[in-house]
């Protein structure tokens, strides 16, 4: 397990390091401008793992008996209406 998160960290790492000491963007120009070049989000993919009982713990005690409430006596064009959502039980 501790192998699994000790691999990526070693991996980022070495990429932020390689890529410390150069500059793909150039001055720009007479101006200091960024010449035309536009930013392009990137992503990362860094696998992990996790127990779906440590999930499911988690949720368990986020979410505490009710989950949504409205006493607007009033809900989408109907009129005398209330709800309220309760968890019964743990969710798995």
């Amino acid at each position: 397990m501790r192998s699994i998160f000790i691999i990526p960290v070693i991996c980022i790492a070495c990429a932020v390091l390689n890529c410390a000491g150069k500059s793909a963007i150039g001055t720009g120009g007479a101006d200091g401008g960024s010449g035309g070049l536009e930013p392009v989000p990137s992503v990362i993919n860094i696998p992990a793992e996790i127990s779906v009982a440590y999930i499911e713990r988690i949720i368990n005690e986020q979410l505490g008996g009710t989950l949504y409430s409205d006493n607007s006596l009033t809900l989408g064009g109907f009129s005398n209406v209330a709800v309220s959502v309760r968890k019964n039980g743990n969710i798995r």
